[in-house]
């Protein structure tokens, strides 16, 4: 492993440091989810205050989030008219929340005493945390305790990177099912498949005789057993997932899932459809036993694979616009679907990015863009973080083949024995002092 840093020019004076990792096999590279934390739920909660609801006070009213303690008490399974059969505890106290909870002249107010109790609970534990915009509205979201500090995991590691995009905005939240943390996106690992893809974007496919390559993929190539039935797409199943869709066909049976979740089974179909996860739907009933476990089937002969953002470059052509879907916020009547490729000028818009791709040799390598700080930038000193295009041009300049964005912004960084060189974007609005994003997944060579 190799890791070496570049500073780039702009004509008006500005800067831009690059740190590029090299490596030797696709082998090294494994995939990894931080360690839950209580300081990483709090993090969380400033950024939602400092950087979401305060910045567009505007667009919000209370927003409450709340994450659920293992050995806390809530009614699950739940059975609701419109949900169905909700089997995932996180997903049962959204629903009493947005059913039992209403606020009158920014005063909350409770219609049911056991609900009243759970949020009571929460907010004693530190597991419950609200935010004022200025409209009198109330947004409830569930947070899933998947996420945790890189600087904090896997000391032993001699490279950390943050990779998958994750469920974080409101919007993103779209249905009971959904919760904020919840990574998504193609993870692919010696032919096995961690996490589904999702969004028909680009994904970085490394075969077995090491030749890399960018193509689309999508939920149609994978199989999904669940207790002892085996799910094809087009087959014995529907998959439905956003953008195409919102919600599932009439009839039949769903079954809603998130990540390697079944969250809730739902008779008579017309079934909300996550953000972060997707529906098989089928045409007869089901049986379901909580203890099922979810497995996708393998996808033969790829060593590595994952699917985040746009690409970069592919096959040495630089890409100059956006490839993977985005969602317009313009549009509302279009079905939404997670962060990561909102409708922004990819000429323009400069922000931190991370880029995993390879070389003319097919060997590894993973891009850290710095980004310019939040709060205390000072032009020519700090970075200026990059446009799409821009990134594109460091990509060819620094030698990469093919390759594709991971999640850039405030939770761009990379470690190298434990050790960051570039700076983070994130940053106290006093102090200017760096802050460190809590994620829920990353990339680790030991």
């Amino acid at each position: 492993m190799r890791s070496e840093e570049f500073t780039f020019k702009h004509e008006d004076g500005g800067i831009q440091r690059v740190q590029k990792v090299s490596l030797d096999s696709w082998a090294e590279l494994n995939f990894f989810h931080p360690q839950p934390s209580r300081e990483a739920f709090s993090k969380l909660c400033e950024l939602y205050e400092n950087y979401i609801v305060r910045k567009y006070s505007k667009l919000f009213g209370k927003v409450i989030l709340f994450k659920l303690p293992e050995d806390i008490d809530v009614t699950c399974p739940l059975t609701d008219k419109q949900f169905g059969t909700v089997v995932d505890k996180l997903s049962c106290a959204a629903i009493m929340f947005k059913r039992d909870l209403r606020q009158r002249k920014g005063e909350l107010l409770f219609l049911n005493e056991t609900t009243k109790a759970l949020y009571d609970e929460l907010a004693k534990r530190g597991c419950l945390f609200s935010a004022k915009g200025d409209r009198d509205s109330l947004t409830i979201l569930p947070v899933e305790d998947t996420l945790g500090f890189l600087s904090e995991s896997f000391p032993e590691a001699k490279m950390k990177v943050n990779s998958s995009f994750f469920v974080m905005d409101p919007t993103d939240c779209s249905t009971v099912y959904d919760a904020v943390g919840v990574p998504f996106g193609l993870c692919v690992k010696d032919e096995a498949v961690i996490s589904p893809p999702l969004f028909g974007r680009e994904a970085l496919i490394v075969d077995r005789s090491g030749k890399v390559d960018v193509r689309k993929i999508s939920l149609s190539e994978i199989t999904v057993k669940i207790g002892n039935t085996v799910y094809r797409n087009g087959e014995n199943a529907v998959f439905c997932s956003r953008p195409e869709k919102k919600r599932t066909p009439g009839g039949g049976t769903d079954i809603v899932l998130r990540g390697n979740l079944v969250v809730a089974i739902k008779e008579g179909g017309n079934c909300p459809i996550p953000s972060g996860g997707f529906v098989i739907h089928i045409d007869s009933n089901v049986q379901y036993c909580t203890s099922d476990i979810v497995e996708f089937g393998k996808i033969e002969n790829v060593i590595f694979g994952i699917q985040v953002g746009n690409s970069t470059i592919v096959d040495g052509m630089r890409t100059v616009k956006y490839i993977s879907p985005f969602h317009s916020l313009l549009k509302f009547w279009e079905p939404m679907y997670p962060p990561a490729l909102y409708r922004l000028n990819g000429k323009k818009y400069r922000a931190p990015r991370i880029i995993v791709g390879s070389d003319n040799r097919d060997k590894p390598i993973v891009l850290w863009i710095e980004g310019a700080g939040k709060f205390g930038y000072a032009h020519g000193v700090d970075s200026t973080g990059a446009t799409l295009e821009e990134a594109s041009d460091i990509c060819e300049k620094l030698g990469l083949k093919n390759g594709i964005h991971l999640d850039g912004g405030g939770s761009a960084q990379i470690l190298v024995d434990g050790k960051r060189i570039l700076k983070l974007s994130d940053r106290d609005p006093d102090t200017f002092v760096e802050q460190e994003r809590a994620v829920p997944a990353g990339l680790f060579v030991i």
